[in-house]
């Protein structure tokens, strides 16, 4: 890994972060009321994406959120190619009793502060590299 980027992103006006939601991931309106929208923010997203590939941990789900928000803010931007790290666990660790993000994380011993966003975001690109290297032997 290169580098990391983080931030808050703050939903539209008129859409409200869930008491679901924040009791998953901790995250309540007032914390993002001062963050970006993801339409401001979105153009120091694309410089740090470039022209790599994401990897996420069930990217379907990933990449159709990133789909729709950049839809909702009418930006016309091609969907980067994503790596999913689900897939690459079951093939490198086919007899894990899952592959959800925590179990893989701790078969690995890597520390996981789960539902974060950085946090889950190391852990997969960890994996991704881990499984990688395994194929790769």
């Amino acid at each position: 890994m290169v580098d990391q980027y983080y931030t808050f992103i703050k939903p539209p006006y008129g859409m409200e972060i869930l008491p679901f939601f924040t009791s998953i991931h901790g995250i309540r309106m007032r914390d993002v009321a001062h963050s970006p929208t993801f339409g401001e923010a979105w153009p120091v997203m694309q410089a740090f994406i470039g022209d790599d590939y994401l990897v996420a941990h069930n990217s379907s789900f990933d990449r159709s959120v990133l789909r729709l928000c950049l839809e909702y803010y009418g930006i016309n931007y091609p969907l980067p190619n994503f790596a999913c790290t689900v897939e690459s666990a079951r093939g490198a660790w086919p007899t894990l009793m899952n592959h959800k993000l925590d179990t893989v994380s701790r078969h690995l011993g890597i520390v996981l502060k789960h539902h974060e966003a950085l946090s889950d975001s190391l852990a997969c690109a960890k994996i991704y590299l881990a499984a990688n290297a395994l194929q790769q032997n």
